[in-house]
């Protein structure tokens, strides 16, 4: 079996504890690299023009300033 190289997550979440705990899940995740994490869709966008796109996003949907309908919107 061939070796893919990790994927890029970015985490998207309000509540600091939380966005923790997916970043500390995510960073021992073998098969993905944590890009960045966010606070809120505003922030998200920031972050993918100064680091680039990931592959994978984890995100709620009830964000403050752009939630998560409207950032899902911005991605397409």
């Amino acid at each position: 079996m061939r070796k893919s190289a990790k994927k890029t997550v970015a985490v998207v979440e309000c509540t600091p504890i939380e966005r923790m705990g997916l970043e500390i899940m995510l960073n021992s995740w073998p098969r993905g690299r944590l890009l960045f994490s966010a606070r809120d869709g505003l922030e998200y966008e920031a972050l993918c023009a100064e680091h680039g796109v990931p592959e994978l996003v984890v995100m709620e949907l009830d964000l403050p300033n752009r939630d998560g309908w409207e950032l899902l919107e911005w991605m397409k």
